[in-house]
């Protein structure tokens, strides 16, 4: 399967495209481990981001906020 069809198919079966999945799952697990009191710089390493600030962008678009303001609100 290509993978051009490979992220057709899965569009149409999860509903989203598998890198807009992917994001999700790594911001929820970046969600998880910040309740834990981890560090930001060891979390954007463990959930798949080559730096910090990459995480930061992609966890303000999925939620609106940045990690450390979305800490404080919980």
């Amino acid at each position: 399967m290509s993978r051009a069809s490979f992220a057709a198919k899965f569009h149409k079966v999860v509903g989203v495209t598998p890198a807009d999945y992917l994001a999700s799952w790594r911001v929820s697990l970046a969600q998880k481990l910040l309740r834990e009191g981890r560090p930001i710089a060891l979390i954007a390493d463990e959930v798949g981001y080559e730096s910090p600030s990459a995480l930061a962008r992609t966890f303000r678009r999925k939620t609106g906020s940045s990690p450390r303001a979305w800490l404080q609100l919980q």
